[in-house]
């Protein structure tokens, strides 16, 4: 759970730092420029609320991009899916760890899992042989009166 918290500070970190490298570089190169004060400062906003849209525009566009943080339900649901060989690989674990644990988990849960699924489907087909045998017999004391 660290690593994927650390991956989401990293991408939003890599956003912020984009954008004031963008604005240096602008300030940079038009504070050379020969206007006055007033005009660089009107210029400067300008620039400021342009590049702030696009970023606003840019993560919104990259919100399904951004990187998981596991919560309860969701470590549910990424169990269920790798013990039942379901995945649909939008939750994944981006550490070795994690990967090597997923790795063991599904080993041994994809057997175990197969076990359950063929004792509860024997299960099923017993009580449904005992319901159908008392029907039967129901219906043939019915005919017998």
């Amino acid at each position: 759970m660290r690593s994927s918290q650390d991956a989401q500070k990293r991408f939003d970190r890599a956003c912020i730092t984009e954008k004031q490298a963008s604005m240096r570089k602008l300030w940079t190169s038009y504070i050379t420029l020969n206007i006055s004060g007033e005009n660089i400062r009107d210029f400067w906003n300008e620039i400021s609320e342009t590049i702030e849209y696009v970023d606003n525009c840019h993560r919104e566009s990259m919100r399904d991009l951004r990187p998981k943080v596991f919560k309860p339900y969701e470590s549910i649901v990424f169990s269920f899916g790798v013990i039942t060989t379901i995945g649909y690989g939008d939750l994944v674990v981006r550490t070795v760890s994690g990967r090597f644990l997923s790795i063991l988990y599904a080993v041994f849960g994809i057997p175990l899992n197969v076990a359950f699924t063929a004792d509860f489907g024997d299960l099923i087909s017993k009580f449904t042989s005992k319901v159908i045998k008392y029907i039967r017999e129901l219906y043939a004391s019915y005919l017998r009166r």
